[in-house]
């Protein structure tokens, strides 16, 4: 959460009003300056209850990686905090993930909705399916079902903590893209729901669409991460091709 004392109210509000209760929910302060705090305070005076921590302004990944480090829940999901859940969310989710409760990340559908109008601009939403092992990486750098978002992704817990999954601490943006192949990379399990649950903020502002500069170096950071991430012996010679064409 940062500045956005517009939007983080109606963002945690789409969490309080799910039927699934089962849920700590962790919202990292990264600092702001305008209202952000007062509006979550004044959602803890009505009585609803979250864990509040603020950091000296570091950016998303930190945040992510302060919340990871408190959590006590069996799953992660991660949000934006101007984005929401659509109703029955985390109702539908958990259904899913009793139903195959050997996969390590479950990917699930998502819209964009205009900042202004509060129309939907566009959105995807993956075919119901299953990889395991190294086809799940692969499906990572040249599919469309994995995603490369943080957000539309349900992740188990313990798997994360395992092989130590966690996001560069940096303000360069993309890191979201490097944590999601980060995942594919290690997990044995994957699947994908064809079910819309999550609601996206489009605003025309925001650094993700502005294609200047800072965004284009940030682009290349990211790929050279690719080559030091995942180009070491662990990877079979086949899936080069793919990761050079991701890259």
């Amino acid at each position: 959460m940062y500045n956005v004392e517009r939007y983080i109210q109606e963002c945690l509000n789409s969490v309080f009003i799910q039927s699934f209760q089962a849920v700590e929910l962790v919202v990292i302060d990264d600092g702001s300056s305008d209202e952000s705090v007062s509006n979550c305070l004044a959602l803890m005076d009505l009585g609803h209850e979250f864990i509040l921590l603020g950091q000296r302004q570091s950016g998303p990944n930190a945040a992510r990686n302060l919340a990871l480090r408190c959590i006590t829940g069996e799953y992660v999901l991660f949000m934006d905090a101007d984005d929401r859940l659509s109703p029955d969310a985390l109702d539908l989710l958990y259904k899913e993930i009793c139903r195959n409760p050997d996969s390590d990340v479950t990917s699930f559908g998502y819209t964009f909705f205009d900042d202004e109008t509060g129309r939907t601009r566009a959105g995807a939403c993956p075919s119901r399916r299953h990889l395991i092992n190294e086809d799940i990486f692969v499906e990572a750098l040249t599919g469309r079902d994995f995603g490369g978002v943080c957000w539309n992704k349900c992740y188990r817990y313990s798997f994360l903590l395992r092989n130590n999954i966690t996001f560069i601490p940096d303000k360069i943006h993309g890191r979201d893209l490097i944590f999601s192949r980060s995942a594919a990379f290690h997990a044995k399990e994957w699947r994908s729901f064809n079910v819309v649950i999550y609601e996206s903020r489009f605003r025309s502002g925001s650094f993700s669409r502005n294609f200047g500069e800072l965004n284009i170096r940030s682009a290349i950071d990211v790929a050279n991460k690719h080559i030091e991430f995942f180009r070491d012996g662990s990877l079979r010679r086949s899936v080069l091709p793919q990761l050079n064409y991701a890259i």
